[in-house]
């Protein structure tokens, strides 16, 4: 039997492997930080390097740090694996989903999940509903134009025509989608195709093959006509020229000539109009003429050689300035509308 320094001695063996029961165990190194103390061991408060564990099986629900300390580990949820390490993200220990083996909650479009399955990137319009990725229903609150099949389409179209998420409207024969994107006969050009005007009769039709009425024509007449004298004459004696307009379309004068606008530099004709077809390759142009006796004199004229533009046609409208300050016609303005 042991008795008095010996049996000290050996209980003090004793509680050097058994910490968690007996507590910290000094080295005897004086210390004023960790980084004066040896591998395994702290800087106690009494200046001492010391260590409470060498492995984890000294430390009671936890692991041995670097410092020689017991420190508790977290783990996601479960039991410990046999060998003490915590349990990796899955099934066992994650209700949402798993990045890695982190556990996520499985609730947002960037990682949507759930019982510990991996985490989904949800796309395009889809949502995280319920730990999985799904798309929303088409409506108003995810579509400006319409919805057909449950797809949101832009809602501009005779096939698709609608806007605020309603279902998409099929336009009826003459009908068009237009500006307002709902289904009605075409009010302007702009609600007809690229290569369609608006009709008044019809409703959209090809803008080449169809009749057109020329109206609003307004023009600006030169003070002086210098085709005759280059200095410039007064176009008749006493007063201002007497102008009238006609077309030519495909080289062929149209019959339906304008009234005449008696003495005056700066003609109009508002209404009512000519009316003729505009063909594809067919040239166009007009001329206005001063009404005197016995012919009359040519002040000007704007031709297309080729085809009335395209661009006019859809714009409805035409104008036209001079750059040459002694050409007769100064100016010519004109609406011209697929009748």
């Amino acid at each position: 039997m042991l008795h008095g320094p010996k049996l000290v001695e050996l209980l003090g063996l004793i509680c050097v492997f058994a910490v968690t029961a007996c507590g910290s165990e000094e080295t005897g190194t004086t210390c004023l930080s960790n980084t004066e103390c040896p591998a395994g061991t702290y800087c106690s408060p009494t200046g001492k390097c010391t260590y409470e564990c060498k492995t984890d099986t000294d430390c009671s629900g936890g692991t041995c740090n670097i410092l020689g300390k017991c420190v508790t580990t977290q783990v996601d949820s479960g039991p410990p694996k046999q060998d003490g390490a915590p349990n990796k993200c899955g099934p066992s220990t994650c209700a949402g989903c798993c990045v890695g083996d982190v556990c996520q909650t499985g609730t947002t479009t960037s990682a949507c999940g759930k019982g510990g399955a991996n985490c989904t990137a949800c796309t395009g319009s889809a949502v995280c509903t319920n730990g999985a990725c799904t798309v929303a229903p088409c409506g108003p609150s995810n579509c400006a134009g319409c919805c057909s099949s449950n797809t949101c389409q832009t809602g501009t179209i005779v096939n698709a025509c609608g806007k605020g998420g309603v279902a998409c409207a099929i336009c009826q024969s003459g009908q068009v989608c237009l500006q307002s994107q709902t289904c009605g006969k075409c009010q302007t050009n702009k609600d007809c195709d690229a290569n369609s005007v608006c009709s008044t009769a019809t409703g959209c039709e090809s803008a080449y093959n169809t009749i057109y009425l020329i109206s609003n024509v307004k023009a600006k007449v030169n003070q002086f006509n210098y085709s005759t004298v280059s200095t410039g004459a007064v176009w008749d004696p006493l007063d201002f020229p007497d102008p009238y307009f006609y077309l030519t379309v495909g080289g062929k004068p149209n019959l339906n000539l304008s009234a005449v606008i008696q003495n005056t530099l700066t003609p109009s004709w508002p209404t009512p109009g000519i009316t003729f077809t505009v063909k594809k390759g067919e040239s166009f142009r007009i001329d206005v003429l001063d009404q005197d006796a016995p012919a009359a004199e040519f002040i000007g004229a704007v031709e297309w050689k080729t085809e009335l533009d395209l661009a006019i046609l859809k714009a409805g409208s035409f104008s036209f300035k001079s750059t040459n300050s002694k050409y007769g016609l100064q100016e010519l303005s004109f609406s011209i509308l697929a009748f």
